[in-house]
């Protein structure tokens, strides 16, 4: 790292290049594509929305509680509708966050007129990135409030100085408050800091009641319901068939423990098949009648599916740590993000999303789009129609910028994924960011403990790694100012040795 202080004006010269370049990227997105993506889990996180202006309730789930759906059910009063106003929410925050990542590159690298520049260019043009600033979805602000979080620690030396300690634990505290699941950013994120500022006892009673803040709002969200069974379907190959325990239910499970277990070197690229078996009650897709009547006892479901879990945790741990890694690759591995930027693509995917949704739920999407299905068809007939002149841009940047391969897109008949040389590139940062440990803490702690814990329960989805894709071009980076650094050093030593 720079011994020569690294200002905020400093900063914001280095990312101009990259602020310049996103900014048009995203106009001409909005211009194209004015309305946000109602995907999936859209519905999940407007219904606080929909029951508040349709149904005139407040309530906000424990699954997607905090700060996203209120963000939402702020939005129907306004002169524009939720469907324009959060993509324009969404790109203005990710624009904004590269100012955050020039100054965490600019605090971790000596050579930051190269690296600030190129590392948040990159982090401005990065698909996966843009697509989830597109869809109403958390992850777009959850990957902001995190870049703010790390960037509010540097400079590392100054964290005990004022109240910085306290507004980053704050910061934290917001993360977990978009997403649930950013529970071991915030946890990492915690260590790290002890690492430069001490251990809670010396802190102040301030950054203590901060502390508390996220401690609280970890413990009034997210979703006890669904992590035993996620974790079982993670697991559901390494479950023994015999044991003591629920012998009945046991039973029931075997004929589907039996099924993966045959796929088992290959049950990352295929756990999405069996993701939901083990929950539905569907009759085309449940495990059993038996099975299917445990899913609604849900106390004994829960348990059923956490004591099973457990046992194939300890029965191949080496194997449960593979398959987490395995998963994590592929998601990283993921290039289909630019295919959703054609606006054929687009609304041909949003039409389909939506079919059923105007049949059960019109109010919800009228709410949502400000108008009725006529219009929306004639939006979507409209929208079709449009360009989007980065596509094919955005399509080669993916392939040339991945950070690994996955041989099943290359070959039906292959089943591997490995590394690519920004990959590799950013492992060798990860291994220089834990061997600076104290300094570095912030990068590598909050990665490993994130990507740990959401994989070991969830299937190789991308929107998993998109908010912490941005650390591992910051990794590549400092891999590559240390080799130049050692290659440096080197070089002037043989020149003093020869005179």
């Amino acid at each position: 790292m720079s011994d020569a202080p690294f200002t905020f004006r400093r900063c914001l010269l280095l990312c101009l290049p990259a602020l310049i370049i996103g900014a048009a990227l995203r106009i001409s997105m909005i211009v194209a594509l004015p309305e946000g993506f109602y995907g999936p889990d859209s519905n999940s996180y407007f219904s606080t929305a929909k029951r508040l202006w349709n149904e005139y309730k407040w309530s906000v789930g424990e699954k997607r509680r905090w700060v996203y759906p209120i963000f939402l059910a702020a939005l129907p009063p306004l002169p524009s509708t939720p469907s324009r106003i959060v993509p324009l929410v969404q790109h203005a925050c990710g624009l904004a966050s590269l100012l955050g990542i020039g100054w965490i590159v600019g605090h971790v690298t000596r050579r930051r007129a190269i690296w600030v520049p190129v590392v948040t260019t990159l982090a401005a043009i990065w698909p996966l990135m843009l697509w989830y600033e597109q869809e109403i979805q958390a992850e777009a602000l959850f990957a902001s409030a995190y870049i703010l979080s790390v960037a509010t620690i540097f400079p590392t030396e100054r964290l005990r100085e004022r109240r910085r300690l306290m507004w980053f634990l704050l910061a934290a505290a917001f993360v977990v408050a978009l997403k649930p699941h950013g529970r071991g950013l915030w946890l990492g994120g915690v260590v790290a800091a002890m690492l430069l500022a001490g251990l809670p006892w010396k802190w102040k009673w301030r950054d203590l009641a901060a502390l508390a803040v996220g401690l609280v709002v970890i413990m009034s969200s997210g979703s006890s319901k669904q992590g035993n069974w996620l974790l079982l379907s993670s697991v559901l190959p390494l479950v023994p068939t015999e044991g003591e325990k629920w012998p009945e239910e046991r039973a029931e499970l075997r004929p589907l423990i039996e099924e993966t277990h045959a796929q088992l070197p290959i049950y990352a690229w295929v756990q999405g098949r069996y993701k939901k078996r083990v929950m539905t009650d569907r009759p085309d897709a449940r495990i059993s009648d038996k099975w299917a009547a445990l899913t609604h006892d849900k106390p004994r479901y829960i348990k059923v599916c956490g004591d099973f879990a457990k046992e194939a945790i300890r029965a191949h741990p080496f194997e449960v740590a593979r398959l987490i890694i395995t998963k994590c690759a592929l998601a990283f591995s993921r290039e289909d993000a630019p295919s959703r930027f054609s606006p054929q693509n687009f609304w041909k995917e949003q039409i389909d999303e939506n079919k059923d949704r105007w049949i059960e739920n019109p109010k919800e999407l009228e709410l949502f789009y400000g108008f009725g299905k006529e219009r929306f068809d004639a939006a979507a007939a409209e929208g079709a129609q449009r360009q989007f002149r980065w596509h094919e841009m955005l399509r080669d940047f993916a392939r040339a910028f991945s950070f690994a391969r996955d041989g099943h897109d290359i070959s039906p008949e292959r089943y591997d994924v490995r590394p690519t040389l920004l990959g590799a590139l950013a492992l060798a940062g990860l291994i220089i960011a834990m061997w600076r440990s104290r300094q570095l803490g912030i990068l590598w702690l909050p990665l490993s403990l994130y990507l740990a814990t959401v994989f070991a329960v969830g299937d190789r989805v991308d929107r998993y790694v998109q908010p912490v894709e941005w650390v591992g071009l910051v990794l590549a980076a400092l891999a590559l100012d240390t080799a130049i650094g050692v290659l440096t050093r080197l070089f002037r030593r043989k020149n003093t040795y020869s005179l």
